[in-house]
């Protein structure tokens, strides 16, 4: 059965692309993983991947760490389980050149953990001295002081994390109309005619026009992308003649292209409005169809390779 499964991903393409994930970085690292000092990358990217939003709440996560470091002291055998849980994919995840926080996401519930952990052993701590006979007057109102400054931490920590995180939703809630396009290409493309995304990026890719080429049957449309590097993380290095021999190698019939605002390329003042200018005016390619609004629209050009 494992020799089955094993067969079924090297041949669904996935292998080469978890390995194309685990090894990018070693010859065209990222800008983006080397950010931070490497054996503490993860633990501010975590908290603080973008300047004004963050997975976790500050606060919390430092309530987190230090919940760790109680369950370090501790050692009850849940605490190892949990020490070893998080540990072990801190050290894996940070081995692998390519990182991103959200590579790690399987750490949030530990943290959660680990805080909720410290919160009761305050909290329970603290308890316990204010009921205490043996403890004095003030000793009682520093614990009582403590419980509340304790609760009231936790509570503007999960609020600032809720908010945060309702600001992020709707900041990031962007519908781009992949199946859309990929449904016209589908419906007009004859033969074996292939498809080439350009310039893409995080939310729009060659997987993810090949995943709707073939959603609900197998397509014999080959896709590609140019650059073949993701264009938000890589500088694009697009000349309109190269990328015109490369679609008449390549037998192309559309070239979808993806705008989101006037955001530039990585390293670059190119934009896709600057993109869809050049192939607008090149009399090889012709606008065949938009989907979606500005500034979040798929053009999707046909290309035709008898035109000089």
């Amino acid at each position: 059965v494992l020799a089955v499964l094993l067969y079924a991903f090297y041949a669904s393409g996935l292998l080469s692309v978890w390995l194309y994930a685990i090894q990018v970085g070693n010859e065209s690292q990222t800008i983006y993983s080397t950010r931070f000092f490497t054996p503490i990358f993860y633990f501010v990217e975590m908290v603080l991947p973008y300047p004004d939003q963050h997975p976790i709440s500050p606060l919390l996560y430092t309530l987190g760490l230090a919940g760790l470091a109680l369950l370090a002291y501790r050692r009850k055998p849940s605490d190892k389980f949990l020490l070893v849980w998080f540990f072990v994919v801190f050290a894996v995840f940070t081995l692998i050149p390519n990182r991103q926080w959200r590579y790690v996401t399987m750490l949030f519930p530990v943290l959660a953990i680990s805080a909720a952990e410290l919160f009761y052993f305050g909290y329970h701590t603290a308890q316990h001295a204010w009921r205490s006979t043996k403890t004095s007057l003030i000793q009682r109102r520093l614990a009582k002081t403590f419980s509340v400054a304790l609760v009231a931490v936790m509570l503007l920590g999960l609020a600032f994390s809720c908010v945060d995180a309702y600001s992020w939703a709707g900041k990031s809630q962007t519908q781009v109309p992949i199946q859309h396009a990929a449904d016209y290409i589908s419906t007009n493309s004859s033969g074996n005619h292939s498809t080439i995304v350009l310039c893409a990026c995080n939310l729009f890719n060659r997987d993810m026009v090949w995943f709707y080429l073939n959603r609900d049957s197998a397509s014999q449309i080959p896709v590609y992308q140019y650059p073949k590097l993701a264009a938000d993380a890589f500088e694009p290095d697009f000349r309109l003649t190269d990328f015109s021999s490369y679609c008449k190698v390549n037998g192309t019939a559309y070239v979808p292209l993806y705008e989101y605002s006037e955001l530039q390329y990585y390293n670059s003042t190119l934009t896709a409005s600057a993109l869809y200018e050049k192939l607008d005016s090149a009399h090889q390619f012709e606008l065949a169809a938009t989907y979606g609004t500005a500034p979040n629209r798929i053009f999707v050009f046909s290309f035709n390779s008898t035109v000089n």
